[in-house]
């Protein structure tokens, strides 16, 4: 799941990236709304995705704090907590370093 969500950072950030150096999309209009907006939505999906993360992770550790550092059956929940924690650092890291490239189109 990782390896998607990377994708799906890299497809977001490259979309939004790509209206402020004059790219147009004529055949997708989703890639055309998403360019429009800018980075700035990306980065605020980024920070919920890595709140949702760490609120999983936390709720997690106080069932773990609980048991006395027992057994866990929570790994499906832990899986779900490290992909959006995972994915939310790479949306936010991903979209301030191609914002500080800042690349522009002529004219």
């Amino acid at each position: 799941s990782m390896t998607g969500m990377t994708l799906i950072v890299l497809g977001l950030v490259s979309c939004a990236q790509a209206w402020s150096i004059k790219m147009r999309f004529r055949h997708s209009p989703i890639a055309r709304a998403i360019a429009r907006r800018g980075h700035g939505w990306i980065r605020a999906v980024g920070l919920a995705f890595l709140l949702v993360g760490l609120g999983l992770w936390g709720t997690i550790l106080v069932i773990w704090l609980r048991t006395h550092f027992g057994q866990l059956d929570v790994i499906p929940f832990l899986a779900f907590g490290t992909t959006m924690l995972a994915a939310g650092a790479e949306l936010i890291g991903a979209s301030f370093l191609v914002h500080v490239i800042g690349l522009r189109g002529d004219g």
